[in-house]
């Protein structure tokens, strides 16, 4: 049996402050609520990583999520078995 999954990687409010943001950052929202949109109405689940470090504090208003995209609920969180400092909050 195939399974799937959208992984959504490090879309943090860090991403979009005006001093430096991502590269048409606009646009990259854009496609990703119709990426998320199309996963959900598909029974894909989405995964969505944070990166934390120390100048990114993990609950920090910059470690969020961007709110465009933010998480139908948060089940959970669970710390990357390699020690990266990554947290996987997932979207059922």
């Amino acid at each position: 049996m195939k399974k799937s999954a959208l992984l959504v990687i490090d879309v943090q409010n860090e991403m979009f402050q005006v001093n430096d943001p991502v590269y048409e950052g606009d646009r990259l929202l854009h496609n990703l609520k119709q990426l998320i949109a199309k996963a959900r109405s598909g029974g894909i689940p989405v995964i969505y990583i944070q990166h934390n470090d120390e100048g990114l504090m993990a609950g920090s208003e910059v470690w969020k999520i961007n709110s465009e995209i933010t998480p139908a609920m948060y089940v959970g969180y669970r710390h990357s078995e390699d020690k990266t400092g990554f947290l996987l909050p997932y979207d059922a």
